[in-house]
């Protein structure tokens, strides 16, 4: 005689894992984090993207001087 054992409601199975509700959380929740990793990432960019086109900009700056600090190709007009 074969038997079948079934569970008389679901309360008489114990839940092995975490809930939906749970799982959809977490992933909003990772999904949270992802944008904010990104949006961390664009920024440090921006930023080193800036100070390099400062630096570059020092430097033609400064490469515009002759060995005395004078500016090269300047000119300087004076009205009588």
């Amino acid at each position: 005689m074969d038997v079948a054992i079934t569970p008389s409601s679901p309360a008489a199975v114990p839940s092995s894992g975490p809930q939906v509700s749970d799982i959809d959380a977490a992933r909003r929740a990772q999904a949270r984090q992802d944008e904010q990793n990104a949006n961390d990432k664009i920024e440090q960019q921006r930023l080193q993207d800036q100070r390099i086109q400062e630096a570059r900009q020092a430097q033609n700056r400064q490469s515009s001087r002759n060995f005395n600090g004078e500016l090269i190709g300047t000119t300087i007009s004076t009205t009588a």
